[in-house]
């Protein structure tokens, strides 16, 4: 039930990227209704983003490990604009 509670909070705040901040702060308002303390609450909310972070990271920082090297072989003069 906090699960889905939570999910649909988030799917309301589209226009945030990754809903980062809506995510924790829906399981707080949703488990303070359930009557979860909200260390808890935000322990469930980290448990379930601590698998987004695990992709998005790596994948951050491959992709400026790729534009950072572009912009280095433009500069140098090896690769046209």
């Amino acid at each position: 039930m906090l699960k889905s509670l939570t999910a649909t909070l988030g799917d309301i705040a589209f226009v945030v990227p990754n809903a980062y901040g809506i995510q924790e702060g829906s399981y707080m308002m949703v488990g303070a209704l359930l009557g979860m303390s909200p260390d808890l609450s935000l322990a469930v909310s980290r448990a379930i983003r601590i698998r987004e972070v695990i992709i998005d990271v790596p994948g951050l920082l491959a992709w400026q490990f790729i534009e950072s090297h572009n912009l280095i072989r433009r500069r140098a003069g090896k690769e046209p604009a």
